[in-house]
């Protein structure tokens, strides 16, 4: 009983082996142009021309190799997995595959494409010029206001000493060089020295042309020589820079009462009696011209 049992279970096993062994036999053998499908466990898949064959592990992974590499001549060969010697991309590149880009283990990876150039950031604007005051010469604005302010309402014995203070801020022109110079010009008049002083105040008059203190120091120089024309040039320029400049008016007040120019010698001396109020002496010349130039009061 046991025999029987046996027999009927070997009966369709011997059916179906003719049956593999036919299939098998006429399974084409790969050639130089064709490429066959393999997988584990069934029967090659010829593939047709150009085709390529994929698998989890990159190209050509379970395909047939080609005929015409050395290292696969001898027949077809069951692909069992990749074998751990070949690596992770196993088989040919087809010759008729234009396809790129491939990785090919005997040329490398393929190289990525070029990353084009950056384009340059567009250049900043410059930016415009501060309008504000440079620090050094607002700080001087402010000190002469504010010394200006208690110049108005100082008392006889007070005023000098401010505008003292005032006429030392004015000698000073922020630049060292002309400082120097002007110092030098100084020198020269203490020692009468005219005709030097004359050509440094000239030099100052052409390197530094907005400091007043230069025109007021040649004005009273050419007013000692008897220059009334040139003097009164020299302070106009000086009251023009710094039309608080209460001494070039004064000094152009004297200078026009010389020329007997009445009406302009008043009015320089008020400017300077209306910027600097404690000059008792000046008082009374700009009444005695007043009187001259506008008569009494009715």
């Amino acid at each position: 009983m046991a025999r029987l049992r046996l027999l009927v279970c070997l009966l369709p096993l011997t059916a179906v082996a003719p049956a593999i062994a036919q299939d098998r036999a006429q399974t084409p053998r790969p050639s130089d142009h064709e490429r066959m499908l393999r997988i584990p466990g069934f029967a090659p898949v010829p593939l047709p021309p150009g085709a390529r064959a994929f698998g989890p592990q990159g190209p050509n992974v379970g395909g047939a190799q080609s005929s015409q590499d050395p290292q696969h001549s001898q027949g077809p060969q069951h692909s069992q997995g990749p074998r751990p010697s070949q690596g992770p991309n196993v088989g040919v590149d087809d010759p008729d595959d234009d396809e790129t880009p491939r990785f090919d283990r005997r040329r490398g990876p393929a190289r990525a494409a070029p990353v084009p150039p950056e384009k340059p950031k567009a250049a900043e604007k410059p930016r415009p010029a501060p309008t504000s005051v440079p620090p050094l010469r607002a700080q001087r604005a402010r000190v002469l206001d504010a010394l200006f302010e208690r110049l108005a309402r100082a008392e006889a014995d007070d005023a000098p000493a401010v505008a003292g203070a005032i006429e030392r801020v004015w000698a000073r022109s922020g630049s060292d060089t002309a400082d120097l110079l002007m110092s030098r010009a100084g020198d020269a008049l203490t020692k009468h020295e005219i005709a030097k002083a004359e050509r440094l105040l000239d030099a100052l008059a052409e390197l530094a042309p907005g400091w007043a203190h230069v025109f007021a120091r040649r004005g009273a120089l050419k007013a000692a020589r008897e220059d009334i024309s040139g003097a009164i040039a020299d302070y106009g320029r000086a009251v023009e820079i710094e039309p608080r400049h209460f001494s070039a008016q004064a000094a152009l007040g004297a200078l026009y009462g010389k020329q007997g120019d009445k009406p302009h010698a008043l009015a320089a001396l008020r400017k300077s009696l209306q910027l600097y109020p404690a000059q008792p002496t000046l008082a009374k010349r700009v009444e005695q011209l007043r009187l001259e130039v506008e008569g009494r009061d009715i």
